[in-house]
């Protein structure tokens, strides 16, 4: 065991990485792989001193419970930078309100189907405290509608990816086309309402470069003159409902740039 103090990087199945943490102090990238077949799993990490140098957690089939004893914990882990697949729980909210992961970089989010939908968005306003934060990647449970409007993102937010967001609505996609900075948004197994994406009017995603839609539940997509005005790639993948012809001129327009798969 002495010998795993030294680690600098851990790479192994999900099942059971958890239990090495303890034995390895410099660690600096936890990269957990799925099992096979996958095999989801809530898996719990104990914030502690011993952590300090950690800078990655990925984790794949897995939803991550952060704990921390805030009474032995003085090191609020600021080297860490990448966070994906935690659970959006209160105790996540205590930690980014207290200072914690005041550096990351990459935080991937998962609201499970059983969560308090209310407290969740409530948790969320509290967001833009990671004001560092470039890239956000959210993942709802299957049935689970939060509105995006209450969600208070970071004004440096540059990449959104947004996964199994149910009824997925026309105030949703305005309030992610308020982010100054966004460049890439890319969304994933999303149940539009209506069946109809609206991109937006003139001024919404002012600085938006690359639009990805992977197997979105839509018929139609619109998108007014003046929005998305830098937009140079758009990728269309297993859009159930969604025909080639059925795309804004201006997308149809983007000749090679354009990439479209048909269900």
């Amino acid at each position: 065991m002495n010998k795993l103090k030294s680690i600098r990087f851990l790479k192994g199945k999900c099942v059971g990485l958890i239990d090495l943490l303890n034995n390895v102090q410099g660690l600096q990238t936890l990269n957990a792989e799925p099992t096979f077949p996958p095999q989801y799993n809530k898996e719990k990490i104990i914030i502690h001193e011993g952590l300090k140098q950690l800078r990655h957690i990925i984790f794949y089939y897995s939803e991550i419970n952060l704990l921390v004893d805030v009474r032995g914990v003085t090191d609020r882990m600021q080297n860490l930078q990448t966070l994906l697949q935690v659970h959006a729980d209160s105790q996540m909210w205590f930690l980014f309100n207290n200072g914690y992961f005041a550096n990351l970089r990459t935080l991937g989010l998962v609201i499970s189907n059983d969560d308090e939908v209310q407290l969740v968005e409530t948790n969320l306003r509290s967001l833009d405290r990671l004001s560092e934060l470039p890239k956000l990647e959210l993942t709802c449970g299957f049935g689970t509608r939060v509105s995006l409007g209450k969600i208070a993102f970071p004004s440096i937010l540059s990449s959104i990816t947004l996964a199994g967001v149910f009824y997925f609505k026309y105030q949703d996609m305005n309030a992610l086309g308020q982010i100054p900075g966004l460049q890439i948004l890319k969304l994933v197994g999303v149940n539009c309402s209506k069946k109809i994406l609206d991109c937006g009017s003139a001024g919404s995603f002012p600085q938006l470069q690359v639009f990805i839609m992977e197997s979105v539940h839509v018929r139609h997509v619109i998108l007014e003159d003046g929005a998305m005005p830098k937009l140079r790639r758009a990728v269309f993948h297993w859009c159930c409902g969604l025909k080639f012809n059925c795309l804004p001129e201006r997308m149809l327009s983007l000749g090679c740039n354009l990439h479209f798969t048909e269900l």
